[in-house]
């Protein structure tokens, strides 16, 4: 390594008192020079390169991932996520007020007419099969409430359960 590096200090005093006179020669030496020394600090500093490169990697991409998450949340609107209040009337004589309080399987508002996600129809959501259900066996028409909380499932620390409101208002005999 000695020796590498007295003939590389031999080539440049020799460049500097004008005894190489091919300036491609000189280019190709300080290229030389430059990419070695490059690599040498590159190889020892490693480590703090690669740390530098995961702050800038987090600042730059997961500052942004956080701002879509938080914005996706604040478009998760209460009333969007929420039925009407609906019927099911068997023409019985008694009534009965239910509350459904799930996830997407409960209640997508563009899904099907505001079904649940894998439903083919309103009425063939797991919702409806069970309150129709529930009406024939019990001989008694249903009124219902249906809310979507998946949010409770992503987030119950942060969930908001001033969105259940609606269901205290509504008065349902069975949740």
């Amino acid at each position: 390594m000695n020796t590498m590096l007295n003939k590389g200090i031999d080539m440049i005093k020799k460049i500097f008192s004008g005894k190489i006179k091919h300036p491609l020669l000189l280019s190709l030496l300080i290229n030389i020079i430059l990419i070695t020394g490059f690599c040498f600090i590159a190889y020892y500093k490693r480590t703090s390169i690669v740390n530098h490169a995961a702050k800038l990697y987090e600042k730059i991409f997961l500052e942004k991932q956080i701002e879509k998450v938080s914005r996706d949340y604040q478009e998760f609107i209460q009333s969007k996520y929420q039925s009407e209040i609906q019927y099911i009337n068997n023409n019985y004589e008694k009534k009965m007020k239910i509350a459904i309080l799930g996830n997407s399987l409960t209640l997508i508002p563009d899904w099907n007419g505001g079904s649940g996600l894998t439903a083919s129809d309103k009425e063939h959501d797991y919702v409806h099969i069970l309150l129709n259900k529930i009406s024939i066996e019990k001989k008694t028409n249903i009124e219902y409430m249906v809310l979507n909380i998946a949010d409770f499932e992503r987030s119950f620390e942060y969930f908001d359960f001033s969105r259940l409101e609606a269901i205290q208002k509504f008065k349902s005999e069975i949740i």
